[in-house]
């Protein structure tokens, strides 16, 4: 999967690491929590993050909730086929891919608690 988004991104996959795990509740699959991180000390500014937000809302056809968890801004949404954070951590973004809003929003307040 990293080969694939890397390629779709052109020149810019030099930029990115990109990495992906299954998380697993009693056994069973909770969801998929994804990281973007920028190579070379390169961190998503703040000011451009409002535009990927913007961009995710429209590609999903849905208006993303904010949540604050911890002081860290998450954004939630659901589409036809998913349940899904998003958020900023520490220059790179982060989002969650859950079976359910329940799922996600645990996985995303895990991945959160861990990393403030």
């Amino acid at each position: 999967m990293k080969d694939l988004f890397a390629s779709g991104t052109g020149g810019f996959g030099a930029l990115f690491d990109f990495g992906g795990v299954q998380v697993n509740r009693d056994d069973k699959l909770a969801g998929f929590l994804f990281a973007l991180g920028f190579v070379n000390g390169v961190d998503v500014p703040v000011a451009e993050w409002g535009s990927f937000v913007t961009g995710i809302e429209s590609s999903m056809d849905t208006k993303l909730t904010k949540k604050d968890i911890d002081g860290t801004d998450v954004y939630f949404g659901t589409s036809a086929d998913a349940s899904m954070a998003f958020m900023l951590l520490g220059g790179d973004i982060v989002f969650v891919v859950g079976q359910t809003p329940a799922d996600t929003e645990g996985i995303a307040t895990a991945v959160v608690s861990a990393n403030t």
